[in-house]
């Protein structure tokens, strides 16, 4: 299965998805968490947060490839 960006999705690869959530009595907005792949359903990918399991689209994830270290850790 392939992320938003056309890279292909392994589990335990790291991604960063986005869902929809409540945030009001009427309020719904877009967040966006990071997690790692668990498992896939025919259609969707199973994504580990830490808190919970969500299924996603595909289409609503981007693999992390690299992640920036603070300035103070680099050396």
């Amino acid at each position: 299965m392939k992320d938003f960006l056309g890279k292909e999705l392994a589990v335990g690869d790291t991604v960063v998805y986005i869902k929809n959530c409540a945030t009001g009595s009427s309020t719904i907005r877009k967040l966006m968490f990071k997690g790692v792949v668990v498992g896939f359903t025919p259609t969707l990918v199973k994504i580990n947060n830490g808190d919970d399991v969500h299924k996603i689209n595909p289409m609503d994830c981007v693999k992390v490839l690299a992640v920036m270290l603070p300035a103070n850790q680099y050396f």
